[in-house]
Order: structure tokens, then C-alpha cells, then sequence
């Protein structure tokens, strides 16, 4: 055995009388050092250990500590287990036989280990507390932050129109324009920050009614048509006959829809194809799939986007205002209604999106 300064080993015969222990096993059991004879068994090690209450674990036990401690030494396992002393030190104990039929125990001082870890938990709290109160925070700051640019939104739609007469410099309009619009990307982009945040406070209810899946679809799709030819891409819609009326948020699948295909025709270079595919799978769960031939995502950024504020990469550099929210706020409405979303796609060669949610029961 090394006698390194973080080990302590202790070796006894197959009769379980040591013949063999380290400086570090002393150094650790000052106590039973003192008493540690050539003839004193591993029971009575143990016994001593508990007589003196060193042994954690085993304070209020002792009796059944002592019959499952030696059963573990007569047939070890040699699977490290952890065990705490009194001095509050955290040791690995080790157990093996050796061909001869003697027993090494190999005793690791965790304690710096074992710190760490205490601290990364702490730290993991504390950081999951912030997040819950930042989650909160925003959750009930809906009024305030919607209030002031609704009316900034407002007055800039009657100025805009000129409700009360005309505005002399069309300069002035122009500005009235660029605040119109600029205050209409912020909103929406405060509305996806307080959704997500409203979801992550457990606040979110869906409004779950009978509804016709199939005319929801097609509404959104004429929404999205026009989005795409302006843009000079191909739209195809198919959505099989058979889908049947469930309990659903009629605005959250608009949403998750919206969001989806919004993001395929945002993504997808003009003279590109958009594609949304409506049916039952063998299962009788309903599948919607929207492909795009659009720039794609890298696999390993598929995950990152599906997180609150993950970001594809470079690319979204040109669709200003998005704050990363689209995609896991879909992913938290599509569970919400017990579905799935799967992703599929590779860089330059498109995406996929699989929602599915499953049939009524």
C-alpha cells in the first residue's frame, strides 16, 4: 500500500487480526490507534468505532450497524461506499479479498470532496431561488411593461393616420412610422419574455375546449401564405380529412403554429418551398409536420434553440428583435397539451418539425 496522505489501509488475515496498517489510518483513528493490537479482530474495531459513537450513521443502531457492517466485510462487495465520522470527515471505504482469504481495506478521506460538493449544491440552490424569483418577478410586471407602450403604440397610430388634421413636414411622418413600428417588435418581444416567464412560474393555464384542429390549421396557414409570397416562396398545405375534434387552447395552437411556421419562411431563402403536413399516425395521434428548405440548424445547436433564450448561431443576426423565446415557448405549450416536438435538420439543408399531440382517451 502507498501511505499518501489522503489514504488509510489496514490489511487483516483471513483469522481478521490486522498485520498491517498505515500511518494515515492512525493519523485518522487516533483513539482506536492506541488500542489497535495484533489480535484485535475487525469486530472488534468496529465495536470500539461504535462504542465511542465515531460512526455517524450508526448513532441510535448500533446493534443492526454492527450485523450489516460485518456482513458487508465477510462477502464484500467492492463497490466504494461513503460513511461519515464524528470528526466530520467524509471517508470512501474500499473492501477486497485477497486470494489468501485476508481482507484490504483501503479508508479515502473525502472531506475536501465532499465540501465541494456541498458548496455546488448550495450554489445550485441559491441559483434555482433566483431564477424562481426572476420568473416571478416578471410574471406580475405584465401591466407595467405593456401599459406605457400600448399607449406609446397608440399615439403614434393616431399621428400616424393624422386623426386631427395634417402633419406639415413629411419628414415627421416618417418618424411616426419608425416609432410605430418600433414600439409594436418591442412588445411583441416583451410578450414573449413574460410568457416564458409566466410558464417557468408554473402561472401559464391553458383554456382547453373542443375544437376543430383541421380549421385551426387552415386559418393559420392563410395567415402564413401571404408572409410567404411576399417573400417569393412556395407554400403547400396538406391535412387529411380524418382529424378529429379535441380538447385543446385554441390560442395556444395558433401560437405554436404561428411560431413554427414563422420561423420556416423567416429562415428560408427567397425561391425556397415551405411545407405543413397534417395527419393520424398509427397510434390515432395527431402529427403535424412543417418542412422548410430553409438554412437549417447544426444538431448540436437543436437543443440550445429549444432552450429560453438559445440563439441558431450568426444567421438570426439578420431578423432583428428575436429574443430566442419562439421555439421554447412551442416546446412548453406542445407539453403542456402531453405532446412532443422533434426537430430534424442539418446546416444548408433545411429543417423539420414534428408536433405531435396525442389522440383523445
Amino acid at each position: 500500500f502507498v501511505d499518501e496522505a489522503w489514504t488509510k489501509s489496514v490489511i487483516h488475515r483471513r483469522s481478521d487480526t490486522p498485520v498491517f496498517c498505515n500511518r494515515m489510518f492512525r493519523s485518522l483513528n487516533p483513539q482506536l490507534a492506541k488500542t489497535l493490537l495484533p489480535n484485535m479482530t475487525f469486530e472488534d474495531m468496529l465495536r470500539d468505532n461504535l462504542k465511542h459513537g465515531r460512526i455517524i450513521e450508526a448513532i441510535g443502531q448500533e446493534d443492526e450497524f454492527l450485523r450489516q457492517r460485518m456482513a458487508e466485510y465477510n462477502q464484500p462487495s467492492e463497490t466504494p461506499s461513503l460513511s461519515q465520522r464524528a470528526d466530520g470527515r467524509w471517508l470512501m471505504l474500499l473492501e477486497k479479498k485477497a486470494p489468501d482469504g485476508s481482507t484490504y481495506l483501503v479508508n479515502t478521506d473525502m472531506i475536501d470532496l465532499k465540501n465541494r460538493e456541498d458548496s455546488l449544491r448550495v450554489e445550485k440552490e441559491n441559483a434555482e431561488l433566483a431564477n424562481s424569483a426572476k420568473s416571478e418577478f416578471l410574471a406580475n410586471m405584465s401591466h407595467e411593461f405593456r401599459t406605457p407602450l400600448n399607449a406609446i403604440i397608440g399615439f403614434s397610430e393616431i399621428l400616424t393616420q393624422q386623426l386631427f388634421g395634417e402633419i406639415g413636414d413629411p419628414r415627421y411622418r416618417d418618424y411616426i412610422s419608425d416609432i410605430h413600428t418600433s414600439g409594436r417588435q418591442l412588445l411583441n418581444l416583451i410578450d414573449d419574455i413574460l410568457e416564458i416567464a409566466e410558464i417557468e412560474a408554473g402561472r401559464h393555464v391553458l383554456d382547453l375546449i373542443s375544437i376543430n384542429f383541421s380549421e385551426i390549421i387552415r386559418t393559420t396557414c392563410d395567415l402564413i401564405k401571404r408572409e410567404a409570397q411576399s417573400r417569393n416562396i412556395e407554400f403547400h398545405q396538406s391535412i387529411a380529412d380524418n382529424i378529429p375534434v379535441q380538447q385543446a387552447d385554441p390560442r395556444a395552437l395558433r401560437q405554436i403554429l404561428l411560431n413554427v411556421l414563422s420561423n420556416a419562411v423567416q429562415f428560408t431563402p427567397a425561391d425556397g418551398v415551405v411545407s405543413i403536413d397534417a395527419v393520424l399516425d398509427d397510434h390515432d395521434d395527431i402529427c403535424i409536420t412543417i418542412n422548410d428548405t430553409g438554412v437549417g440548424i447544426a444538431e448540436e445547436d437543436i437543443e440550445a434553440i429549444l432552450t429560453p433564450f438559445g440563439r441558431l448561431g450568426p444567421e438570426t443576426i439578420a431578423h432583428p428583435g428575436r429574443t430566442g423565446l419562439g421555439l421554447p415557448i412551442v416546446k412548453a405549450l406542445v407539453e403542456m397539451h402531453n405532446g412532443t416536438i422533434n426537430i430534424q435538420s442539418a446546416r444548408g439543408e433545411g429543417t423539420r418539425v414534428i408536433l405531435t399531440f396525442p389522440a383523445p382517451t
